[in-house]
């Protein structure tokens, strides 16, 4: 799954790219695989700018965006969970990261702005 978001994201990113950065990144990988005689380790190792924007494309969205809903509290909270632990407090700014597979509970029903 984690790798089919990164192609996903990589397809998405590629559409935004200038044509003659994609122009670059192409002549480049064909450059390569010319001068190696095809698809081989060394022609690869050639790829530095496919490498740079994998890399970057990868930093930027990262391999678990997918999987985590990221918020930053602009508000302090307090999470409740009985399972877990009784009252958890977070202050303002703090970044929280849930799995966005938690089920049915929903985000009003986990947080409550303090006041």
């Amino acid at each position: 799954m984690l790798s089919s978001i990164f192609i996903t994201e990589t397809l998405f990113e590629i559409v935004l790219l200038s044509q003659e950065d994609v122009e670059s990144i192409r002549t480049e990988v064909e450059e390569a695989l010319e001068s190696e005689g095809g698809w081989t380790k060394v022609a690869i190792d050639k790829f530095y700018k496919l490498d740079s924007a994998l890399r970057e494309i990868g930093r930027f969205h990262g391999m678990t965006q997918g999987l985590l809903l990221n918020h930053n509290a602009l508000s302090a909270v307090t999470i409740s969970d009985s399972h877990r632990f009784h009252q958890l407090h977070y202050p303002v700014s703090l970044w929280l990261v849930m799995n966005w597979m938690m089920g049915s509970m929903s985000l009003p029903d986990i947080v409550s702005p303090l006041t």
